[in-house]
């Protein structure tokens, strides 16, 4: 037995028959590693690789055990009857014509097949019963075909009885692009490839008939090449990114001369494919301090005519510090139209390169931060209206924004006047309306009032400063 059933080495032996009595003394074996020194028998002996393989088997102990293996493909084994006298006891030489699982018997100097599955060690060969050497393959329309093409294909067997025949397709690395079907007949079959670039593709079987009231397996297996000149694209993310770390992409490609990388519109590159790998693409992903919230974002993988986009959570970065503007202010006290004033911008957590522009009536007045430091001075000359707008931005993306209206002196006594007459003559309109009119009017007579005290602030400032004056004068006259 050559080529047993399961693993060589716990299962294949030989046999060795004589009819009379024989003694081994120094003989040795050619092919095989073993030397029987003074034994005596008559009938039938076992040599096997493995004790315990073939205990398991056959449920018995067999006479000697030898080093090496019978191999599949054919050799020849010689039995020498010792060292000093080269003559042969026994010779065997065979090739592979047996199926897995049976046994080749070298009777009168003739070789054949045995018929029992497993062989039948220490007993003779059954005379009758049927001969199990079956065989098995398959026959294909074509061993060369183009991605997408149908390959026809149809089961051989010289056995036409019964059978379970199960096939299906693997490609080199054992990945199954057929699942496993099961049939009983020789009809053709059919398989239609969907690859990435040119393989090699593996149809496979497992043959299985009843023999002698034993089941019997015969293996099938040819390969044919598939061929795909047809572009291949797919993206794989293999990190958990968090914001302000890097995230891993995993990309694979055929027949794609550039790629483009878009991470939720912010980080754009391209990248030359390298055909039949898989590149690894480490992308570094900005802060986004101003959400401190995890959230989704779109990863695209775009080519001339493909686009692939995955979604994926990208975590929050809970360590980053915002950058912000703090204020956005004047000191100025009397403002009216054709003043030249000047306005602070105070701000933290910038970075050199980021940049604060101040929008002064939708006018821009941008200033790039290097080494200053805040506040940041702006000059406008005020306007009728004056609206303001602060924002600090980096690599044109907002970071912060802050608003201020700066009301002009005179503009509080109009207000005032011009609400005073609309309540004055809507006397007699819906409560809510004269409500609203009322808390406008009390809220401009605020502002002015506040006006009215910092303009006191330089009179007194003055009035007291005469008085010291004075003060010096008569003090200096009595001296």
């Amino acid at each position: 037995m050559y080529n047993p059933i399961g693993n060589d080495n716990n299962y294949e032996f030989l046999e060795l028959y004589s009819e009379e009595q024989i003694t081994l003394n120094n003989a040795y074996f050619e092919g095989i590693d073993l030397e029987i020194n003074n034994y005596t028998f008559q009938g039938r002996i076992v040599l096997t690789r493995s004790t315990q393989g073939f205990f398991e088997r056959y449920n018995q102990i067999p006479n000697f055990t030898y080093s090496g293996n019978l191999i599949n493909s054919g050799e020849k084994i010689i039995l020498w009857e010792n060292s000093s006298n080269l003559s042969k006891l026994a010779e065997l030489e065979y090739f592979d014509i047996a199926n897995e699982g049976y046994s080749i018997i070298n009777e009168n100097s003739q070789i054949k097949v045995g018929k029992v599955l497993h062989g039948t060690p220490f007993e003779a060969e059954p005379e009758s019963g049927e001969e199990c050497n079956y065989n098995f393959d398959f026959n294909l329309s074509n061993t060369v075909i183009n991605n997408g093409e149908t390959l026809e294909f149809s089961p051989i067997t010289n056995y036409n009885q019964d059978f379970n025949l199960t096939y299906w397709v693997e490609d080199i690395d054992g990945g199954v692009l057929k699942a496993k079907s099961i049939t009983s007949n020789k009809n053709v079959k059919k398989f239609t490839p969907k690859i990435k670039n040119n393989q090699i593709l593996f149809l496979k079987g497992v043959l299985e008939f009843s023999c002698n009231g034993d089941i019997h397996k015969l293996n099938g297996l040819i390969n044919f090449v598939v061929k795909n000149n047809q572009p291949y694209l797919n993206l794989e993310i293999e990190s958990k990114p968090r914001y302000g770390e890097n995230i891993t992409l995993s990309i694979e490609s055929y027949n794609y001369k550039e790629l483009k990388i878009v991470l939720g519109g912010i980080n754009n590159i391209s990248i030359n494919p390298k055909t039949d790998l898989i590149q690894k693409i480490t992308l570094n992903l900005p802060e986004n301090c101003d959400n401190k919230l995890s959230k989704y974002q779109n990863i695209t993988l775009e080519s001339e005519n493909n686009k692939i986009s995955k979604e994926t959570l990208i975590y929050s970065n809970s360590e980053c510090t915002n950058p912000k503007i703090k204020k956005l202010y004047t000191l100025s006290q009397k403002n009216e139209i054709g003043k030249n004033i000047t306005y602070y911008v105070s701000f933290e957590n910038n970075e050199k390169g980021d940049e604060i522009i101040l929008s002064h009536n939708n006018k821009m007045i941008p200033k790039s931060l290097m080494d200053e430091i805040s506040p940041l001075k702006f000059n406008i000359i005020l306007e009728e209206k004056n609206l303001l707008r602060a924002e600090m931005r980096r690599s044109n993306q907002i970071l912060d924004v802050v608003e201020d209206i700066l009301i002009l002196n005179n503009t509080l006594d109009y207000q005032t006047e011009e609400l005073t007459e609309s309540l004055n003559t809507n006397l007699n309109s819906d409560s809510k309306q004269k409500e609203s009119l009322i808390t406008a009017k009390s809220t401009l007579e605020t502002k002015s009032n506040k006006k009215e005290d910092l303009n006191l602030i330089p009179k007194i400032y003055y009035a007291f400063l005469g008085l010291s004056l004075i003060g010096n004068i008569i003090l200096m006259w009595r001296g």
